[in-house]
């Protein structure tokens, strides 16, 4: 069930990435957006980024035991961590 949400996830990204490089009128919507809520947009970005990591870290051990940086964490885990952090913000900041 993880994997499919993944599946989603990645299409969900994939689609939004291609209407923006075919479309000028997508590109530029998805610049207002930015341009009206830049800590939101931030945020959920680096929410996806992280969801990403960890999914990824997971199903693809070569690529998640792999040290962040010098923390001698593995990614898969600062995924994890990160994307538990971010839901538990979601509880408390509303994101639109």
């Amino acid at each position: 069930m993880g994997f499919l949400m993944f599946c989603l996830l990645v299409y969900v990204v994939a689609i939004t990435i291609w209407g923006a490089i075919k479309s000028q009128e997508e590109r530029s919507k998805l610049a207002a957006e930015f341009a009206a809520k830049p800590a939101q947009s931030i945020f959920v970005l680096l929410l996806v980024a992280a969801i990403f990591m960890f999914v990824i870290g997971i199903f693809a051990p070569i690529f998640g035991e792999a040290e962040f940086f010098d923390t001698g964490w593995p990614i898969w885990q600062v995924g994890g961590l990160a994307s538990l952090a971010g839901w538990i913000v979601t509880w408390f900041w509303k994101i639109d």
